[in-house]
């Protein structure tokens, strides 16, 4: 088992650019356990690429340095946004039964993609470090929303280490992950 780290800097966060479009499409395409759980449909790769030129269409992307050195990703939106448009536009879907219904809450796509960063203690601490930040400059949020596969298990204890609590589970209908189990985890602010 590989030691856990001792945070004694802050993690920092940096919205991503296109000077992050190397480093980001190697996370994404060429780490085994991003592809195993992640959308890399050509859609979720063209919001992406979109944003990084300017054009943010669903997702905020930050970059996550620990000592200067990016070593993971945090997609962030308003699910409460989110659902309140597809709801109007009659595209309701199976998860937004969990979404709590007052208050603003941020959706969260999270990865660690440097191997070295991996089983080191860090995801829950970075998580936990990306609300605090979140939240210190939209106290108005309410809450957080995560949607792991349910077969995704070290991203479930993680999440659940940092205060995440299963409220349901669906099966997803879209993206490369289609038709997998996924949990609902919500977290209060």
């Amino acid at each position: 088992m590989t030691a856990q780290l001792s945070i004694d800097s802050p993690i920092t966060f940096a919205k991503a650019t296109h000077q992050d479009l190397e480093l980001m499409t190697a996370w994404w395409k060429e780490r085994p356990h991003i592809v195993e759980f992640w959308d890399n449909s050509p859609e979720m790769w063209q919001n992406c690429y979109d944003y990084l030129h300017g054009k943010k269409d669903e997702f905020d992307y930050w970059i996550a340095s620990y000592n200067g050195v990016p070593f993971a990703l945090v997609m962030s939106s308003s699910i409460t946004e989110y659902v309140t448009e597809q709801t109007a536009k009659g595209n309701a879907q199976n998860w937004f039964a969990f979404i709590p219904k007052e208050g603003l809450i941020v959706g969260f796509d999270f990865m660690i993609a440097e191997p070295a960063y991996l089983a080191r203690g860090l995801a829950p601490q970075t998580l936990k470090s990306f609300m605090e930040f979140l939240s210190s400059t939209h106290p108005e949020i309410f809450g957080f929303y995560i949607d792991p596969e349910v077969d995704n298990t070290k991203a479930v204890k993680a999440y659940s280490q940092a205060g995440f609590e299963i409220a349901g589970t669906y099966t997803r209908d879209c993206g490369t992950h289609k038709d997998a189990p996924h949990y609902a985890m919500i977290r209060f602010a």
